[in-house]
């Protein structure tokens, strides 16, 4: 669909989720996604995320858990302009999906092979365990090719 046709179904409540990308997301369901002039580098701006994020009951964060430096991208508190205000229901990186609940994060799958003492290691944010945490999972198994 063209770009004014989603921008109005996302504003008439139309679309009940949102996958965004994100630089940092923290525990309090704070997202941002864009950064501006950083040090004379440009980056990406907000864009239409901002709708996204008011205009969708459900947003969903997905993001690498670390940033190059190995520096944790899920925080207590975002560092950086933030997109959305407490907008985040759920965090998807490459080794774990978070829920967000008002009181805090709450790790629901794990990456096959990743234990929860490494992922606090490469977490900022504090976070629970579910007491029905899984693994993640990639299908049912029964795709053909």
């Amino acid at each position: 669909m063209d770009l004014t046709t989603s921008f109005g179904a996302m504003r008439n409540g139309y679309i009940d989720v949102t996958i965004l990308g994100a630089l940092q997301v923290d525990a309090l369901g704070n997202l941002a996604n864009w950064a501006g002039d950083r040090a004379g580098k440009w980056w990406p701006g907000i864009g239409g995320a901002m709708d996204l994020c008011y205009g969708t009951p459900k947003v969903i964060a997905a993001l690498q858990h670390t940033g190059k430096e190995r520096t944790s991208k899920i925080l207590q508190r975002c560092t950086l302009p933030l997109t959305g205000k407490g907008c985040v229901k759920v965090i998807v990186t490459e080794h774990a999906v978070f829920d967000v609940l008002p009181e805090g994060l709450m790790l629901r799958e794990l990456f096959p092979g990743t234990d929860v003492d490494y992922l606090r290691g490469i977490t900022e944010a504090e976070f629970e365990v579910s007491p029905s945490l899984t693994e993640m999972s990639f299908g049912s198994g029964t795709d053909t090719v």
